[in-house]
């Protein structure tokens, strides 16, 4: 008890809303609820939990990822991080590994390469309650690997040019931006021009 299983064994929750496809609904072999698709109030009154609440509701087992920060959750004296999956673990560096590699188009590999080499950040937790996204304090080392790997993707699936991966891995080294600020020194008010000024 307490270790996650392989990622090969977790079972993804699927909530079916119905469906306003009337075909679907009179097919026989038609295997989803069979209600017109909820929305308005019934539709969110399904959808809407709160991490604890799922975290509780299935005794810890499950992994959950939200679009925001929420707190930790504790249950029988374990506690669970509350991962926050957020476009700023695949956007970026999609975008760069586009770039460095001159793509022509971002073909459908390119995000799942993207989705592979995040989760590769995620695999190392292996206790129940471990964060599944890794900390912003990685986002650098997260957006190089994702451009890398789309890189790679884009070579493979004909929408780059050819390049070889220690070319991928140089482009991509040297297209990210760090971030280096000038020291400033502030001046007295007097010297700043009226047009500067606040409220002026």
């Amino acid at each position: 008890m307490g270790r996650r299983p392989p990622h090969s064994q977790y079972l993804p929750i699927d909530l079916d809303v119905g469906s306003d496809n009337g075909r679907l609904l009179a097919d026989p072999l038609y295997l989803g609820v069979r209600q017109p698709r909820l929305r308005g109030a019934a539709y969110w009154a399904l959808l809407e939990a709160e991490p604890a609440d799922v975290l509780r509701w299935t005794n810890g087992a499950a992994l959950v990822g939200t679009g925001g920060p929420f707190d930790s959750v504790d249950i029988d004296g374990r506690r669970f991080t509350v991962g926050q999956g957020n476009n700023v673990l695949i956007f970026p560096g999609v975008g760069l590994g586009a770039t460095a590699v001159g793509a022509r188009w971002l073909p459908d590999q390119a995000f799942t390469a993207a989705a592979d080499a995040l989760a590769e950040f995620a695999a190392g937790g292996s206790w129940t309650g471990d964060p599944i996204y890794p900390p912003l304090g990685e986002i650098r080392e997260v957006s190089r690997r994702v451009a890398v790997a789309v890189g790679l993707a884009l070579v493979g699936s004909g929408a780059a040019p050819l390049l070889e991966r220690a070319e991928i891995e140089r482009r991509v080294g040297s297209a990210m931006w760090i971030p280096e600020y000038l020291p400033y020194r502030p001046i007295a008010a007097e010297h700043v021009p009226l047009r500067y000024r606040r409220g002026c």
